[in-house]
């Protein structure tokens, strides 16, 4: 540790002799693969965001409340702000214990990222509408979108991970959203689906990227192999 503190950080950084990809904190194969989609100056830029906390960010559950009610909630308690983008989003300045607070054990918030958050509102959901959910994970886009159908109509989430249905069974079930189904790949009513649906939202590949500021440790499990895999 004292020879780590010790380090002339600058210097490391600026040192030809150590490999770009390193001294950004990633590995050769993804910052490839990201300058080969973005190009050298904005891969760079991503590889820094990376080595970077991520923003603590919650979506008010608007069957059960408001963005201005809970950030009223908050007052006091949190340095908490409206998110720039999302109208349901909350970021705060710092990571807080949210998931032992009153407030979400009654369902009247979620942790999702603004991004996702944004994502979700692509969906134009209206009440009586059926929604398919393909690669619905723990069905934090459903959560998102639900609210929009009034509990009226179908969702349906389907995902090849029995552990993530159980999950967004769960969270489901804390927001007060009755009208879903859960349908595991080799479910009779999956293929019934095909051409009734007013929307599929399909969230692919599901490489995890998007979670790399919170799970830096993934940046070594992503190569060939894994993106063969994922698609």
């Amino acid at each position: 540790l004292k020879t780590f503190e010790s380090l002339n950080w600058p210097k490391v950084l600026s040192n030809p002799s150590i490999p770009e990809a390193l001294r950004l904190g990633t590995t050769e194969f993804l910052f490839e693969k990201l300058q080969r989609a973005y190009g050298l100056e904005k891969a760079r830029s991503l590889c820094q965001v990376f080595l970077t906390p991520a923003p603590t960010t919650v979506r008010a559950n608007r069957l059960k409340t408001t963005r201005e009610e809970l950030l009223a909630k908050c007052a006091g308690r949190f340095d908490a702000a409206p998110c720039q983008h999302s109208l349901e989003g909350i970021v705060f300045s710092k990571r807080e214990a949210l998931f032992s607070l009153p407030e979400f054990k009654e369902g009247l918030f979620e942790m999702q990222d603004e991004g996702s958050q944004l994502v979700a509102k692509l969906i134009k959901a209206e009440n009586g509408q059926h929604i398919l959910d393909y690669c619905s994970g723990s069905g934090g886009k459903t959560l998102a979108f639900a609210p929009a159908m009034q509990g009226k109509g179908q969702i349906y989430l389907h995902d090849v991970r029995p552990s993530a249905l159980s999950q967004a069974k769960q969270r489901l079930k804390r927001a007060g959203i009755q009208n879903a189904q859960f349908l595991s790949p080799d479910h009779p009513k999956l293929p019934q689906l095909k051409g009734k649906m007013d929307w599929v939202l399909a969230d692919v590949p599901c490489s995890g990227t998007g979670t790399l500021r919170r799970h830096p440790e993934m940046k070594g499990k992503i190569d060939q192999a894994f993106l063969d895999r994922i698609r």
